[in-house]
């Protein structure tokens, strides 16, 4: 990695706060305890903190749904069966729960080994030359591929997959210019 690419990083990630990070790990210890996302609250604040705008579509309903199948999904996210993984999230068909969703779904289970797909980080992997331009971004298959260019970051800058993000995320939230889909002004990335 050239050296002003890991300025660049190093300076975005001591930008990002870390106000949220305690009510995070609470939440994510209760996930990992359980093997499950088990109260209704914690999903609600895992929605809250990904997406708050999808807060008032979530349905109280899908309860039982999402607590079968974020135990499948963890379980097969502890085989290392990613895609399988994000998929048996998708498909339970729980209002609220796209690809991006799923991941951040994942990485409260586990967040040494996940992260969560964010379109402003995936601005910046394209910015650093380590994914290629999208056009869907909600496609399950997507996710490995953006897993796997977080990681190799993270290895390579010695970082942790929570500290690789936050500072993906600052690059991508400044990084307006950023073509994403191979166009100039992508009105899906703005």
């Amino acid at each position: 990695m050239s050296a002003p690419n890991r300025a660049l990083l190093g300076r975005a990630w001591r930008h990002y706060s870390l106000s949220d990070d305690e009510g995070l790990r609470t939440i994510g210890k209760r996930l990992q305890r359980d093997g499950r996302i088990d109260s209704w609250d914690s999903f609600v604040r895992i929605v809250g903190w990904k997406a708050p705008r999808v807060k008032g579509l979530i349905q109280r309903r899908h309860e039982r749904k999402l607590r079968i199948a974020s135990q499948h999904a963890f379980e097969l996210a502890d085989r290392g069966e990613i895609l399988e993984a994000i998929e048996a999230l998708n498909d339970a068909r729980v209002t609220g729960v796209n690809t991006r969703m799923a991941s951040a779904i994942l990485m409260f289970h586990s967040p040494r080994k996940f992260t969560v797909m964010d379109v402003k980080a995936w601005k910046a992997l394209v910015y650093l030359g380590r994914l290629s331009p999208f056009t869907g971004y909600e496609r399950p298959g997507d996710y490995p591929a953006y897993l796997e260019a977080c990681r190799g970051l993270a290895l390579e800058l010695h970082w942790g997959l929570r500290d690789t993000d936050r500072a993906l995320w600052i690059i991508g939230d400044h990084a307006g210019d950023v073509p994403t889909d191979g166009r100039r002004g992508c009105p899906h990335c703005t």
